[in-house]
């Protein structure tokens, strides 16, 4: 995603300042399978979902104003965790759009959700967390809100969240677990 960088550092001059008003409209941006990102089976590689999804957010962060006030204040973001369902195929040559939606954020994280979209039909769902990061130290989500003027207490209400959460934590009690055996 180099290339999202450069591109996002050459629009810099030309980026619009954030808007509260826009931090959970959902984005649209249309792609096609192309035989690059196909696998064996003719449809599109599971591993090319992440590309595009981290495509999309690119596009989000530089169309929203995100991507200015970011770099400005140097904070960088980091994937935390994934959750995908691979609900249809996606075959070679098949249009489809992808929708970005920023869901709202906790004290340590922002959630994030794609939507694969072929003819009206949801073909994946994937929800993220990321991390904000300066120089290798976390930013907490308060002050990726006041970076980019919205409130932290805007968030919406992220119940549907919490058993995602501890399935996080779980898996992190367990893997200390292994590592102490």
């Amino acid at each position: 995603m180099l290339s999202q960088l450069f591109l996002s550092l050459i629009s810099l001059p030309f980026n619009k300042a954030p808007s509260p008003d826009e931090m959970f409209d959902e984005y649209q941006r249309a792609y096609c399978v192309w035989p690059h990102r196909s696998d064996f089976n003719l449809h599109l590689n599971n591993a090319k979902y992440l590309s595009i999804m981290e495509h999309s957010r690119w596009c989000v962060f530089r169309k929203r104003g995100w991507f200015k006030s970011l770099f400005k204040a140097r904070f960088a973001f980091v994937v935390a965790a994934y959750e995908i369902a691979y609900i249809r195929e996606l075959p070679t040559f098949s249009r489809f759009t992808v929708t970005t939606k920023m869901l709202g954020w906790d004290e340590k994280y922002l959630y994030v959700e794609h939507k694969f979209i072929k003819k009206g039909v949801v073909c994946c769902h994937g929800l993220l967390k990321v991390a904000a990061v300066n120089s290798g130290r976390l930013v907490s989500s308060r002050d990726v809100c006041e970076v980019l003027g919205v409130s932290f207490d805007g968030s919406p209400d992220m119940a549907f969240i919490a058993p995602w959460k501890e399935l996080s934590e779980e898996k992190r009690r367990l893997l200390d677990v292994a590592r102490n055996l």
